[in-house]
């Protein structure tokens, strides 16, 4: 399967924003229209989209999900519709001979553990045929899921839905890479959250990979709830005028060392 995808992934503890060369939000003359009037005050798109882009991007990323779920979906239709169109068959044949058939009736023993694992005060047999159509449709569900991912394996399907974007400034960024890259990635990052501590290596390996094409910024976002996280950003900074930012950086999420005693061996600055 050949798949062509650009997506954004946000994680509990780090934000990851890709970014490419062209606006954001406000796409050419959209971005003039005017959509209140304040006491004689026009307020355009680009001030609303400004003021409000942290609210609107996750709006708009809810939906972004919701369209995906459903442009899979569609995908996995028309895929099955290809395929039963193929062999000169109807769609509910083809679903009939490829799943259908394959689905095995579970046992009286597996209907009775199934029973077992249910909070209900109803007897078995009250409940038994609802249970079987229950384990039937897991069953029927994972066969079609195994056998539409056999179908995309198969097939070249090239995904182009886009998702949402916004503004990001680099300016004061710890930024790594080329000058001109083809995409940059900025992470929101809290040295102490274990999330972006977990998301770390993997960010090193793109690192690796990628160096040639695509820029790595940085920016401290210490989490309130995580009293050493400032610390270590200050240390980071310092470390940055000696032109050694990153290598501390790589090192303060593999040791996760951010007590201040345990910063200040490092001789990054004599205050901590």
């Amino acid at each position: 399967m050949s798949v062509s995808r650009s997506f954004v992934r946000f994680g509990l503890g780090a934000a990851l924003a890709l970014l490419s060369a062209g606006s954001m939000f406000a796409q050419g003359d959209a971005s003039s229209e005017v959509v209140a009037n304040v006491g004689g005050v026009k307020v355009t798109r680009a001030d609303l989209e400004q003021e409000e882009s942290a609210k609107l991007l996750a709006a708009q990323y809810s939906y972004y999900q919701a369209q995906t779920k459903a442009l899979n979906e569609l995908i996995d239709k028309k895929l099955i519709e290809q395929k039963a169109k193929s062999e000169g068959l109807t769609v509910q044949q083809l679903l009939d001979r490829d799943i259908n058939s394959q689905v095995k009736e579970p046992t009286e023993d597996q209907i009775k553990v199934y029973y077992e694992g249910l909070e209900t005060d109803q007897p078995y047999e009250s409940v038994r045929s609802k249970i079987v159509d229950q384990i039937h449709q897991i069953r029927t569900n994972k066969a079609r899921s195994a056998y539409v991912k056999a179908l995309r394996v198969s097939s070249t399907v090239y995904i182009s839905l886009a998702p949402p974007r916004a503004n990001v400034d680099t300016q004061n960024a710890q930024i790594l890479g080329p000058e001109k890259p083809t995409v940059t990635l900025v992470e929101f990052a809290d040295y102490e959250c274990p999330y972006c501590q977990k998301v770390a290596a993997d960010v090193k390996r793109l690192q690796v990979d990628f160096s040639d094409r695509v820029a790595f910024a940085h920016k401290d976002f210490p989490l309130p709830m995580h009293t050493r996280a400032e610390k270590a950003a200050e240390a980071a900074r310092c470390a940055s005028k000696e032109g050694k930012f990153w290598e501390l950086h790589d090192e303060l999420f593999h040791s996760k060392e951010l007590d201040v005693d345990q910063l200040k061996p490092k001789r990054l600055d004599r205050r901590l």
